[in-house]
C-alpha cells in the first residue's frame, strides 16, 4: 500500500517522516519512504501521460484534415452549381472583384457559423474531460488545465479553410467567359454552337 502526502513546507518533511515511521513501526508495519522521482507507479503514470500527450497532437490534425476535405468538396460543388449565375453576372457587366466579394461573404458566414457551433460543442466536452481527468489523475503528477488559445487557433484555421476553399474555385470560375459558362450548363456543345 502507498500513502501519498503533499507537504507545503519542505522543512517539515523529516519531522513528518520520523513521526510516521515511529507510529507505523510501533504497530509492526514496515515503512519505506521514496522520493517522487523514485516512485515506480508515478514513473509508469508519467510515461503513459507523456505518450498520450504526444499522440494527442495528431488528433486535431486528423479532425482538421477531414473537415478540410469535406469543405473542399462541398464548397467546390457550391461554386460549380453557381457557375451559370457567375456567367450571368459577368454578362451583365458585374466586375470579377464584386463576384469574389459575394463568395467571400458566403465563406465568412460558413466559417463563423461553424466556429460558433464548434465552440458550443467543444466547451461542454472539455469540461467533461476536465472533470474526468481530475477523477482519474487524482495523483500528484500533473494538473489538467484547458488551454483556450486552441479555440482561437481553430477559428483562424476554419476561417482560412473556408476562404481558400471558396475563393480558389470562384477565381477559376470567374476567368471563364460568360457565354461558355452559360452554354456549358445548358449542355450546348461547341460543335452545335459552331
Amino acid at each position: 500500500n502507498e500513502i501519498l502526502l503533499k507537504v507545503s513546507d519542505s522543512a517539515d518533511i523529516e519531522k513528518l517522516e520520523s513521526e510516521l515511521q515511529s507510529s507505523f513501526e510501533s504497530r509492526g508495519v514496515a515503512v519505506k519512504f521514496t522520493e517522487k522521482e523514485e516512485n515506480p507507479s508515478r514513473f509508469f503514470l508519467i510515461s503513459d501521460y507523456e505518450n498520450d500527450k504526444n499522440n494527442q497532437a495528431v488528433m486535431p490534425l486528423i479532425i482538421f484534415a477531414v473537415s478540410a476535405f469535406g469543405l473542399v468538396m462541398a464548397l467546390r460543388r457550391m461554386i460549380r452549381s453557381h457557375r451559370p449565375q457567375i456567367g450571368i453576372f459577368k454578362a451583365l457587366g458585374m466586375k470579377s472583384r464584386t463576384i469574389m466579394i459575394y463568395f467571400s461573404i458566403i465563406a465568412v458566414f460558413i466559417a463563423v457559423l461553424g466556429t460558433i457551433l464548434g465552440f458550443l460543442l467543444a466547451i461542454p466536452l472539455n469540461m467533461s474531460f476536465q472533470s474526468l481527468g481530475d477523477q482519474m489523475l487524482d495523483f500528484p503528477v500533473e494538473t489538467y488545465n484547458i488551454t483556450y488559445i486552441y479555440y482561437l487557433y481553430g477559428a483562424l484555421i476554419s476561417m482560412g479553410l473556408c476562404l481558400s476553399c471558396t475563393l480558389i474555385p470562384a477565381a477559376l470560375a470567374v476567368r471563364v467567359k460568360p457565354i461558355d459558362v452559360i452554354q456549358g450548363k445548358e449542355g450546348v456543345s461547341k460543335k452545335q454552337v459552331g
